[in-house]
């Protein structure tokens, strides 16, 4: 009788460190019994080159699937999960955002989660914020409206004095173009 596998529910023939000839090349090439998998979902990773050893850096024997996942929590916990402008913590409204500009560009050059990958290795050329501060910033030439009170035609409340103020002007305008009319 040979001695089998020490790996639960194989029952292959002992090779050497205890692993059968199939566990012992997983072991030798991928550094575990298991062979290629995934550490979460436990399937089958793919090679495929360069873009595999990067993403291997990011977030080690993942999957592709598991990898667009969780991409972007390692990429907000590396990065102090919080909008650097206002503060704002639910990762459902932060957004990666590009210090100098061209986010659009670089999104239709090399996507979405490449530029998450990028944020993790450059977080110098890449900064967190809130979608509010993220349309914010925009909107107002680059620059937050929390970090920099700028005057647009939106800007001004709505007080009770330019209401009224707003509404003689209505009712004397209004007046001339009746007339006219």
């Amino acid at each position: 009788m040979f001695k089998i596998c020490s790996v639960d529910g194989c029952d292959g023939k002992l090779r050497s460190l205890g692993l059968c000839e199939k566990h012992y090349y997983h072991h030798n090439r991928y550094g575990s019994v298991k062979g290629n998998r995934c550490v979460y979902c436990d399937a089958f990773i793919t090679k495929k080159g360069e873009y595999l050893k990067l993403r291997n850096k990011i977030i080690p024997n993942c999957c592709w699937t598991c990898y667009t996942k969780n991409i972007k929590s390692v990429v907000l916990k590396k990065s102090g999960n919080k909008c650097i402008c206002c503060g704002e913590k639910t990762t459902q409204f932060l957004q990666i955002d590009h210090k100098f500009g061209g986010g659009v560009k670089e999104q239709k050059e090399i996507g979405t989660l490449r530029i998450w990958g990028d944020a993790f290795f450059n977080p110098k050329k890449y900064q967190i914020l809130c979608a509010n501060c993220n349309l914010g910033r925009e909107l107002n030439g680059g620059k937050c409206p929390h970090k920099q009170k700028i005057k647009t035609k939106f800007s001004k409340r709505l007080t009770k004095e330019r209401y009224k103020k707003m509404e003689v002007w209505i009712k004397k305008n209004f007046v001339k173009l009746v007339i006219q009319h």
